[in-house]
């Protein structure tokens, strides 16, 4: 089964190809006018991304960036996945900030306050710097791995715990 973008785009290419003949160019044509109708929407999401990345490219022409911001302009609003992922959980921008090398220490100390001001948020500092979901899934796979000893399993269960996993 062929995607059916794919083998348009095959056909476009064809249509600007010095190589090919004018009779192949216009069944290309013709292939196009016939897919057209079949091609599926695009994730909208997706599209305004691109734009978006267009509009913020250093190297696309400012005829390119208008057009863009005029197509971006007749989209409906979509959030682009970071701003999803950060609408589920608000304090994601906080620890993006915290793991993030060229944030300066102040700005770190700054999302610890925020973090710790959220409901439900724990801090990575409680974990030693790292994220409590990761460090709860470490202990459970430490728990079910065989190659684990007895002893560091109970730890691990311990440390679970005391965690309230």
């Amino acid at each position: 089964m062929s995607n059916t973008g794919n083998v348009i785009g095959g056909h476009k290419a064809a249509l600007n190809n010095p190589n090919v003949s004018e009779e192949a160019k216009e069944h290309s044509k013709q292939a196009i006018a016939e897919l057209s109708g079949t091609e599926t929407e695009k994730d909208t999401s997706h599209v305004v991304g691109g734009l978006k990345a267009a509009i913020a490219n250093p190297h696309v022409s400012n005829e390119a960036k208008a057009e863009a911001e005029r197509k971006l302009e007749g989209l409906p609003e979509s959030k682009t996945a970071v701003e999803q992922h950060v609408a589920k959980d608000p304090a994601n921008v906080e620890r993006g900030s915290i793991a993030n090398p060229n944030v300066s220490e102040e700005a770190k100390v700054e999302a610890h306050r925020k973090l710790d001001m959220l409901p439900g948020a724990h801090t990575a500092a409680e974990h030693g710097g790292k994220d409590p979901a990761n460090v709860e899934r470490g202990l459970k796979a430490s728990i079910a791995n065989p190659n684990v000893s007895e002893e560091a399993k109970v730890a691990a269960a311990e440390k679970l715990k005391e965690m309230g996993a």
